[in-house]
Formats: structure tokens, C-alpha cells, sequence
């Protein structure tokens, strides 16, 4: 990181996060750097799956962000997440380390009596009663 996040001062950067499950062995926690619509992997955690952990969610974020915080000080970062994200505790540590934040919600709700549709960000024509 001390040799790739110096050059990504100069603009403003995102930042991806996301938790990933691979089968029920383990999950990975990541953040990503976004750069030419591609992600390049900053920081991840390996945890178990199934076993109880030393440490929660927030904490192990936390000491991921702790990681490139000091090469993002004084840049206009924002961080990107999905709603596993979009909660108190995750704003609360991106307002604690200067980060702006964004995290998309996707629901899933029944249509024309029955059928599943993705919503996202995007206005829902309600059904006619």
C-alpha cells in the first residue's frame, strides 16, 4: 500500500467493500480501490465460517481502514457498499476516519401478482388495484 496509495492523492478515489462468502468454510472481508471501472484489492480479512471469531464485523473494518488510512488522510475518499453496509455502525466509522459514503439497497419485491423483480434506485410503477 505505501507504494501504490500515494499516487491515488491527487483525486478523489472510491473505495469498494464488500463480505464474501466462500461456501460455508469462511467469508472475506475486502475493500477495493476503483480505477479505470476496475477494483483493485487494498486490504482484505479471511474469517471463518462457521467457527465464532475473535473479533466483530465493525472491528475487523475498523482495522482495515486503519490499514491506508494514513496514505488517504487528506484525500476526498468516498466508500461504496451494498446494504449489508448501510448501517449506524459503518457510517459512524466512516465519518471517524473522513470517508464519504454510499451504500446501494436492493430490494426484492413481488409484481403483477407474483413475479420477483429487482428494484434499485429506480422509481416502481405501482400495480393498479
Amino acid at each position: 500500500m505505501e507504494a501504490v496509495l500515494p499516487s491515488f492523492q491527487k483525486e478523489p478515489i472510491q473505495l469498494v467493500i464488500d463480505l464474501t462468502n466462500y461456501e460455508e468454510h469462511a467469508q472475506v472481508v475486502y475493500i477495493g480501490i476503483i480505477q479505470h471501472s476496475r477494483v483493485l484489492p487494498l486490504a482484505w480479512k479471511v474469517m471463518p465460517g462457521q467457527t465464532k471469531w475473535d473479533q466483530g464485523l465493525w472491528e475487523i473494518i475498523e482495522g482495515l481502514f486503519k490499514r491506508f488510512h494514513t496514505y488517504l488522510e487528506n484525500t476526498d475518499c468516498t466508500v461504496i457498499g451494498d446494504s449489508a453496509f448501510g448501517c449506524f455502525p459503518m457510517v459512524e466509522l466512516c465519518i471517524k476516519y473522513g470517508f464519504h459514503y454510499l451504500f446501494v439497497f436492493v430490494e426484492i419485491i413481488r409484481v403483477n401478482g407474483g413475479q420477483l423483480r429487482d428494484v434499485c434506485c429506480q422509481p416502481v410503477p405501482f400495480p393498479s388495484w
